[in-house]
Protein backbone atom coordinates (compact mmCIF):
# COMPACT_ATOMS: atom_id res chain seq x y z
CA UNK A 1 0.00 0.00 0.00
CA UNK A 2 1.33 3.32 -0.72
CA UNK A 3 0.05 6.52 0.99
CA UNK A 4 0.61 10.15 -0.46
CA UNK A 5 2.82 11.53 1.48
CA UNK A 6 6.21 12.79 0.56
CA UNK A 7 8.44 11.48 0.46
CA UNK A 8 6.30 8.69 0.00
CA UNK A 9 5.28 6.23 2.54
CA UNK A 10 4.75 2.23 1.92
CA UNK A 11 3.18 -0.49 4.11
CA UNK A 12 4.00 -4.12 3.23
CA UNK A 13 2.16 -7.53 4.30
CA UNK A 14 5.38 -9.68 4.41
CA UNK A 15 8.54 -8.38 5.59
CA UNK A 16 10.79 -9.95 2.47
CA UNK A 17 8.80 -7.74 0.44
CA UNK A 18 9.73 -4.59 2.32
CA UNK A 19 13.30 -6.26 2.87
CA UNK A 20 13.66 -5.79 -1.32
CA UNK A 21 11.93 -2.77 -1.56
CA UNK A 22 14.62 -1.38 1.05
CA UNK A 23 17.42 -2.49 -0.88
CA UNK A 24 16.10 -1.40 -4.38
CA UNK A 25 15.38 2.17 -2.74
CA UNK A 26 19.34 2.06 -2.08
CA UNK A 27 20.59 0.59 -5.12
CA UNK A 28 17.69 2.94 -7.18
CA UNK A 29 18.43 6.49 -5.15
CA UNK A 30 15.36 9.19 -6.20
CA UNK A 31 13.59 6.86 -8.02
CA UNK A 32 9.74 5.43 -7.20
CA UNK A 33 10.07 1.49 -7.35
CA UNK A 34 7.22 -0.76 -8.87
CA UNK A 35 7.29 -4.33 -8.35
CA UNK A 36 6.07 -6.02 -11.95
CA UNK A 37 6.10 -9.87 -11.75
CA UNK A 38 8.70 -12.50 -9.81
CA UNK A 39 10.21 -15.51 -10.79
CA UNK A 40 8.34 -18.73 -9.14
CA UNK A 41 11.16 -19.30 -6.59
CA UNK A 42 10.97 -15.28 -5.74
CA UNK A 43 14.93 -14.49 -6.03
CA UNK A 44 14.20 -12.32 -9.39
CA UNK A 45 12.24 -9.93 -9.87
CA UNK A 46 11.23 -7.77 -12.64
CA UNK A 47 11.19 -3.87 -11.51
CA UNK A 48 10.26 -0.25 -12.91
CA UNK A 49 11.69 2.57 -11.39
CA UNK A 50 11.03 6.17 -12.50
CA UNK A 51 11.00 9.34 -11.23
CA UNK A 52 9.67 13.07 -11.98
CA UNK A 53 12.50 13.70 -14.41
CA UNK A 54 12.28 10.31 -16.37
CA UNK A 55 9.30 8.71 -17.26
CA UNK A 56 11.27 4.91 -16.05
CA UNK A 57 13.01 1.94 -16.80
CA UNK A 58 12.64 -2.02 -16.55
CA UNK A 59 14.92 -3.78 -14.61
CA UNK A 60 15.90 -7.39 -13.49
CA UNK A 61 16.20 -7.30 -9.58
CA UNK A 62 18.16 -10.83 -8.17
CA UNK A 63 17.41 -10.16 -4.86
CA UNK A 64 19.89 -12.83 -3.92
CA UNK A 65 23.20 -11.57 -5.20
CA UNK A 66 21.89 -8.21 -4.50
CA UNK A 67 22.37 -7.09 -8.58
CA UNK A 68 20.15 -4.76 -10.80
CA UNK A 69 20.12 -5.10 -14.42
CA UNK A 70 18.69 -2.61 -16.53
CA UNK A 71 16.65 -4.09 -19.59
CA UNK A 72 14.88 -1.64 -21.27
CA UNK A 73 13.47 1.92 -21.24
CA UNK A 74 9.80 2.53 -20.98
CA UNK A 75 9.63 5.35 -23.00
CA UNK A 76 12.62 5.44 -24.82
CA UNK A 77 11.81 8.70 -26.94
CA UNK A 78 11.73 10.75 -24.07
CA UNK A 79 15.18 11.70 -22.79
CA UNK A 80 15.63 12.61 -19.02
CA UNK A 81 17.58 15.95 -19.93
CA UNK A 82 15.01 17.50 -21.64
CA UNK A 83 12.45 17.24 -18.99
CA UNK A 84 11.17 19.83 -16.82
CA UNK A 85 12.23 19.74 -12.60
CA UNK A 86 9.84 19.96 -10.00
CA UNK A 87 9.71 21.95 -6.75
CA UNK A 88 8.01 20.41 -3.72
CA UNK A 89 6.68 23.30 -1.55
CA UNK A 90 4.27 23.74 1.20
CA UNK A 91 1.73 26.21 2.76
CA UNK A 92 -0.91 27.08 5.16
CA UNK A 93 -4.80 27.38 4.51
CA UNK A 94 -6.82 30.44 5.24
CA UNK A 95 -8.03 28.08 8.44
CA UNK A 96 -4.61 27.32 9.69
CA UNK A 97 -3.88 23.76 7.67
CA UNK A 98 -0.70 22.98 6.63
CA UNK A 99 -0.86 21.96 2.56
CA UNK A 100 1.13 20.45 0.06
CA UNK A 101 1.68 20.42 -3.43
CA UNK A 102 4.15 20.27 -6.62
CA UNK A 103 5.16 22.48 -9.22
CA UNK A 104 6.70 21.69 -12.74
CA UNK A 105 8.63 24.72 -14.08
CA UNK A 106 9.30 25.04 -17.70
CA UNK A 107 13.01 25.84 -17.93
CA UNK A 108 14.73 29.51 -19.37
CA UNK A 109 10.60 30.82 -18.91
CA UNK A 110 10.14 33.79 -16.39
CA UNK A 111 7.18 33.78 -14.68
CA UNK A 112 5.32 31.37 -17.25
CA UNK A 113 1.29 30.91 -17.67
CA UNK A 114 0.34 28.58 -15.06
CA UNK A 115 -1.91 25.23 -15.09
CA UNK A 116 -3.54 24.30 -12.65
CA UNK A 117 -4.51 19.82 -12.21
CA UNK A 118 -6.60 19.10 -10.49
CA UNK A 119 -6.26 14.76 -11.17
CA UNK A 120 -8.72 11.96 -11.25
CA UNK A 121 -10.64 12.37 -8.50
CA UNK A 122 -11.55 14.39 -6.21
CA UNK A 123 -9.27 12.65 -3.54
CA UNK A 124 -6.14 11.81 -5.13
CA UNK A 125 -2.97 12.73 -3.82
CA UNK A 126 0.12 14.09 -5.71
CA UNK A 127 3.13 12.53 -5.81
CA UNK A 128 6.34 14.13 -6.45
CA UNK A 129 8.32 11.07 -7.23
CA UNK A 130 7.01 9.37 -10.62
CA UNK A 131 7.07 11.15 -13.91
CA UNK A 132 3.52 13.08 -14.58
CA UNK A 133 3.36 12.89 -18.42
CA UNK A 134 0.74 15.42 -18.30
CA UNK A 135 2.62 18.31 -16.16
CA UNK A 136 5.90 17.45 -18.92
CA UNK A 137 3.83 17.68 -21.77
CA UNK A 138 2.71 21.42 -21.05
CA UNK A 139 5.71 22.42 -19.09
CA UNK A 140 7.42 21.68 -22.92
CA UNK A 141 4.81 23.64 -24.36
CA UNK A 142 6.15 26.98 -21.62
CA UNK A 143 3.02 26.27 -19.25
CA UNK A 144 4.34 25.76 -15.17
CA UNK A 145 2.05 23.02 -13.98
CA UNK A 146 0.62 22.64 -10.46
CA UNK A 147 -0.96 19.94 -8.36
CA UNK A 148 -2.10 20.76 -4.84
CA UNK A 149 -2.82 18.03 -2.39
CA UNK A 150 -5.92 19.94 -0.64
CA UNK A 151 -8.00 18.69 2.46
CA UNK A 152 -9.75 16.10 1.92
CA UNK A 153 -6.99 14.00 -0.33
CA UNK A 154 -6.42 10.60 0.44
CA UNK A 155 -3.16 9.58 2.11
CA UNK A 156 -2.65 12.15 4.86
CA UNK A 157 -4.37 10.50 7.42
CA UNK A 158 -7.97 10.27 8.41
CA UNK A 159 -8.73 13.79 9.83
CA UNK A 160 -6.94 15.72 7.39
CA UNK A 161 -9.50 13.89 4.63
CA UNK A 162 -12.79 13.94 6.30
CA UNK A 163 -11.77 18.06 6.32
CA UNK A 164 -13.25 17.47 3.10
CA UNK A 165 -16.35 16.59 3.63
CA UNK A 166 -18.90 18.89 1.41
CA UNK A 167 -16.07 21.23 0.84
CA UNK A 168 -16.27 21.16 -3.00
CA UNK A 169 -17.60 24.58 -3.44
CA UNK A 170 -15.39 26.03 -0.59
CA UNK A 171 -12.78 25.03 1.26
CA UNK A 172 -10.96 22.95 -1.41
CA UNK A 173 -10.87 26.33 -3.77
CA UNK A 174 -9.83 27.93 -0.98
CA UNK A 175 -6.81 25.67 -0.66
CA UNK A 176 -6.30 25.52 -4.55
CA UNK A 177 -6.05 29.24 -4.93
CA UNK A 178 -4.16 29.56 -1.74
CA UNK A 179 -1.68 26.99 -3.39
CA UNK A 180 -1.36 29.81 -6.36
CA UNK A 181 -1.26 32.75 -4.30
CA UNK A 182 2.23 31.10 -2.27
CA UNK A 183 3.41 30.35 -6.01
CA UNK A 184 2.88 33.96 -7.15
CA UNK A 185 4.62 34.87 -3.80
CA UNK A 186 7.57 33.16 -4.83
CA UNK A 187 7.50 34.79 -8.36
CA UNK A 188 7.76 31.34 -10.01
CA UNK A 189 4.63 32.03 -12.00
CA UNK A 190 2.27 34.43 -13.77
CA UNK A 191 -0.97 33.23 -11.88
CA UNK A 192 -2.87 35.94 -14.20
CA UNK A 193 -3.17 33.51 -16.85
CA UNK A 194 -4.33 30.56 -15.37
CA UNK A 195 -5.77 27.21 -17.14
CA UNK A 196 -7.58 24.54 -15.10
CA UNK A 197 -7.82 21.41 -16.35
CA UNK A 198 -9.93 19.02 -14.60
CA UNK A 199 -9.68 15.06 -15.61
CA UNK A 200 -12.84 12.85 -15.00
CA UNK A 201 -14.30 14.01 -11.11
CA UNK A 202 -11.36 15.91 -10.56
CA UNK A 203 -13.07 18.31 -13.23
CA UNK A 204 -15.67 18.70 -10.73
CA UNK A 205 -13.27 20.78 -8.42
CA UNK A 206 -11.85 22.44 -11.86
CA UNK A 207 -15.32 23.94 -12.46
CA UNK A 208 -15.88 25.45 -8.94
CA UNK A 209 -12.43 27.02 -9.28
CA UNK A 210 -12.71 28.78 -12.45
CA UNK A 211 -15.89 30.21 -11.75
CA UNK A 212 -14.68 31.54 -8.57
CA UNK A 213 -11.48 32.96 -9.28
CA UNK A 214 -10.99 36.36 -10.19
CA UNK A 215 -9.71 37.49 -13.96
CA UNK A 216 -8.99 35.70 -16.84
CA UNK A 217 -9.12 31.50 -16.37
CA UNK A 218 -9.27 29.38 -19.01
CA UNK A 219 -11.19 26.02 -18.11
CA UNK A 220 -10.51 22.14 -19.83
CA UNK A 221 -12.09 19.05 -18.82
CA UNK A 222 -11.30 15.33 -19.68
CA UNK A 223 -13.59 13.34 -19.33
CA UNK A 224 -15.51 14.82 -16.63
CA UNK A 225 -19.50 13.84 -15.87
CA UNK A 226 -20.95 16.49 -17.50
CA UNK A 227 -25.04 15.18 -17.05
CA UNK A 228 -27.56 17.60 -15.97
CA UNK A 229 -27.34 16.40 -12.48
CA UNK A 230 -23.86 16.40 -12.36
CA UNK A 231 -23.84 20.38 -13.29
CA UNK A 232 -26.32 20.97 -10.56
CA UNK A 233 -24.07 19.50 -8.18
CA UNK A 234 -21.20 21.81 -8.53
CA UNK A 235 -22.87 25.02 -9.47
CA UNK A 236 -24.87 24.53 -6.10
CA UNK A 237 -28.06 24.72 -7.61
Amino acid sequence: LTYGTHPRRVHFFNPEAEAAYQWLEKALPGNAISFVSFSGDNKLAVIFADNNRNPGVFCLANLQTKKVTVLSSGYPTIHPSKTAPVKFFDFTSSDGLTLTGLVTLPPAVAKPPLVVLTGDSLTSATLGEDFDFLAQFFASRGFAVARINHRGTQGFGRDFARKGNFQLAKGMVEDVAGGMAYLRQQGWVDTERVAIVGEEFGGLLAFQIAGQLAGKCALVNIKTPSEPHWLALVSGI
